[in-house]
């Protein structure tokens, strides 16, 4: 197949890991929604444009909640088929962060540290089982990203 533009695999690297560092939208936000009301999932932004879905752990009611940096792990995986880099992410929960007995079934890929910020914009997430999250458990989450 002929092309007039073309972006390397190495340049895809580059970019997934220029784009996913802290300085432009490299943390991790945790959250939860009440799977027993039929709402572990993301409301649909044309008809709910109110709610976005994602339930952020509020830093008021669980002081010791914190987002996550998102730290690029050395290893890239290349589909020469496809041409597409993959790249893995990873996010440390640590037993300090969301000492409270609370549960947690989601994560959003944000553009901020400061969970109180207004202006945090969401461009990504994502659920899971209900996990319940104490001082006694920390949680690596393992996030795969493709360009």
């Amino acid at each position: 197949m002929k092309s007039n533009q073309l972006i390397f695999t190495k340049g895809k690297e580059k970019a997934l890991k220029t784009l996913f560092s802290q300085d432009n939208f490299g943390y991790l936000a945790i959250g939860y929604q009440d799977e027993t009301q039929d709402t572990n999932g993301f409301e649909n932004p044309v008809t709910d444009a109110d709610d976005d879905g994602f339930n952020e752990i509020n830093v008021q009611t669980f002081p010791s909640y914190a987002r996550i940096p998102l730290v690029a792990q050395d290893e890239v995986n290349v589909d020469y088929d496809t041409e597409t880099v993959y790249m893995k992410f990873t996010a440390d929960l640590d037993i300090d962060n969301i000492i409270e007995i609370t549960p947690i079934n989601q994560f959003a890929i944000v553009d901020s540290s400061d969970s109180t910020d207004p202006n945090t914009v969401i461009y990504a997430a994502a659920t899971f089982p209900e996990f319940v999250k104490s001082e006694k458990i920390a949680i690596t989450f393992v996030i795969d990203i493709g360009l």
